[in-house]
């Protein structure tokens, strides 16, 4: 982000916040208190162990969404100096970091400073990370700390509602100065992904008849013949929720301890198509094209109980909402669809993860559900190789939101965001018509994170719930990287090919279960007429579209047999960025075929694009979009009459 932003706060106001933690910076706190004070904050987590599990770098943190400020802890073992900080990508050039430490005269130390290269991060001349207090116990050092989310020095990263990349490092002594830390070795360092804001500070208190149930398979023998396995299985809710049913508040991930490197990602929803109960059970799962005779896609139309994939956490509804499950009227089964990856084909790797599900007998008061943006998984999804940056829309249409979305709204509450491996940003960008001055209005993204980790995907809590209304429309921007790639990228389930989703959470639960797109095949077709080779064509014009494998074949062409000129990707990209569309909107007055089919829809055009708050450029307001359409149309009139008038004036010289 171009930070040349002037400073919004003065220097007096800084001396004196320095002044004010000056105090509090020197005093020693009990190693008794310390522990209650860490088990205060509520989010952590531990970012090196041991073998045995013992923490070796534990993370605390708590933030302040009013006064945007963040504050951390950090518990190490250690008697020297700590590091911790923010990276633009893992690794240590461009860094904003602390290191601090403890002295024998038990006065904590910590200094703000910016990493030019691998080397000793300067001191910065912007202190903007402000001690709280420190202390040594035990072989263990703890440093607490705080800074505010935008800080305005061009040497500090913001710290916003997407994935961080964090790094730490400590060291067993302590510096005689701030010039002096020693190198930290190849083994006192590390860096992980984490979404700092995308928790709940203050999650609700959860009922207190809160019981809970899971729903796992059984003993399943991950295929080996394959990196990429879809496995299904059908399983039943317990008979007492079937009979009685009940709320989910909180989803928590269960993952076995075998499973747990090669689980990247599950499902579970409950269904309501009608199965050979032969068939229902944690131990008769199978390839998820094969279960059902392929009807587990017409679980997509049921109600979502939970998902998980690599890197999230405990899920918790807002309070008054819950999923409901079992009961009259609703399913006595779900399907649990685990996505299990194995890189190295290694064999005899039994698994038995699924989902715990959280539940109330209460009604909460209003029913959750979520639904599917994105592109179609298919090779209407492809991305050229060697490019830094390629991005893929894909839309959900107002017509489509209009017919599905409840007449007075729903609240967005939390989102998951999906690409595979070379996914580098995905942005859910939310649109909205402003009937005051007719014109289309970008509004504030429902979550844009331009530094997404494959490694790293969690449901975020959004910072504030969003209003979704009938007739909305919403676009999904996939950036991705395939520098280090020789051949082409297409749309599929393995994590070596591509995908485009986001999972909206809300509330009253809609009817709108999926909205997914892709260029229209007229669009597509016509790439592949005015710009493939007269070689390519023909191969092209050998593929069976009708045989049931044909998006092997497919694929196979746009990877292997098409050679991807500067021309062609620019071509490409353009199709993506331009459209239009072809848009599956579902729909659930049509058996025979669940959703409806928009051809050729553009891309809507944006008249007041969003403006995000800038806190660094003093006195800085959005225009309202129609006050900025009305200053925009007065120019325009202006430029007309000035165009008029010079018309006779050419006929007087």
């Amino acid at each position: 982000k171009n930070k040349q932003r002037s400073r919004a706060k003065s220097t007096d106001m800084q001396v004196l916040q320095i002044l004010l933690l000056l105090p509090v910076a020197i005093t020693f706190v009990p190693r008794t208190a310390r522990a209650q004070e860490l088990s205060s904050y509520p989010f952590s987590t531990t970012l090196r162990q041991d073998e045995d599990g013992t923490s070796v770098y534990s993370l605390y943190w708590s933030f302040d969404s009013a006064a945007e400020t963040i504050s951390f802890a950090v518990r190490v073992r250690t008697t020297g100096w700590v590091g911790f900080g923010l990276s633009p990508d893992g690794g240590m050039t461009g860094s904003d970091v602390v290191i601090g430490w403890v002295g024998d005269d038990g006065v904590a130390n910590l200094h703000d400073r910016f990493a030019e290269g691998q080397s000793l991060p300067p001191v910065d001349t912007s202190q903007d990370w402000f001690l709280i207090d420190g202390s040594e116990s035990n072989g263990y050092t703890v440093l607490r700390f705080t800074r505010d989310w935008v800080t305005c020095d061009d040497k500090d990263r913001d710290i916003e509602a997407n994935t961080a990349r964090v790094v730490f490092s400590w060291n067993p002594n302590d510096p005689a100065d701030k010039d002096s830390p020693t190198y930290h070795g190849t083994e006192r360092r590390g860096s992980t992904s984490l979404n700092l804001l995308g928790g709940l500070v203050d999650p609700p208190e959860l009922p207190d008849d809160l019981d809970s149930f899971s729903i796992r398979v059984s003993n399943v023998v991950i295929p080996n013949n394959t990196d990429t396995t879809y496995w299904c299985a059908a399983i039943e809710i317990p008979e007492d929720i079937q009979n009685e049913g009940a709320y989910i508040v909180k989803t928590s991930p269960a993952i076995s301890d075998n499973g747990f490197q090669y689980v990247h990602h599950l499902i579970l929803t409950q269904c309501y198509d009608e199965r050979d109960p032969a068939t229902i059970g944690p131990d008769k799962g199978s390839l998820c094209d094969d279960i059902g005779n392929g009807n587990v896609a017409m679980c997509q139309n049921g109600i979502g109980l939970g998902g998980w994939a690599v890197g999230g956490e405990d899920f918790v509804l807002p309070a008054g909402v819950g999923i409901p499950v079992g009961g009259v009227g609703y399913p006595t089964y779900t399907i649990l669809e685990l996505h299990y990856d194995n890189p190295l084909l290694t064999p005899g790797v039994v698994d038995s993860s699924g989902m715990m599900l959280f539940y109330t007998r209460t009604n909460p008061g209003s029913e959750a559900g979520d639904f599917i943006v994105g592109h179609d998984v298919s090779p209407f999804l492809v991305i050229p190789p060697n490019m830094e940056s390629f991005t893929v829309l894909s839309v959900c249409t107002s017509k489509c939101t209009s017919k599905n979305v409840r007449s007075e709204g729903v609240k967005v509450f939390g989102n998951n965001l999906h690409t595979h491996l070379a996914g580098r940003g995905v942005e859910l960008t939310h649109i909205r018509r402003n009937e005051q001055c007719d014109l289309e209005e970008e509004l504030k993204p429902i979550e844009a994170n331009l530094q997404y980790d494959f490694n790293y995907q969690q449901t975020t809590h959004l910072p504030e719930e969003i209003e979704l209304l009938p007739g909305d429309v919403l676009l999904l921007k996939c950036h991705y990287s395939t520098s280090d790639r020789d051949k082409a990228t297409v749309g599929g389930e393995s994590t070596r090919e591509e995908m485009c989703l986001s999972y909206v959470y809300h509330y009253p639960r809609s009817d709108l279960y999926f909205c997914i797109s892709h260029v229209s095949t007229d669009t597509y077709f016509d790439f592949m007429i005015n710009n493939l080779s007269e070689e390519e064509l023909n191969k092209l014009g050998m593929i069976n579209f009708s045989a049931p494998d044909y998006l092997g074949a497919w694929t196979d062409f746009l990877t292997n047999e098409v050679t991807w000129t500067d021309a062609k990707k620019q071509a490409l990209q353009d199709i993506y960025l331009e459209g239009p569309y072809d848009v599956y909107c579902d729909d659930d007055s049509n058996i025979e075929m669940p959703y409806s089919l928009e051809v050729n829809q553009p891309i809507p055009q944006v008249d007041c694009p969003y403006e995000a708050p800038d806190s660094c450029t003093p006195g800085f307001q959005p225009t309202p979009c129609c006050e900025g359409a009305a200053a925009s149309t007065a120019f325009s009139i202006l430029l007309l009459l000035l165009s008029a008038m010079a018309v006779p004036l050419l006929f007087l010289q």
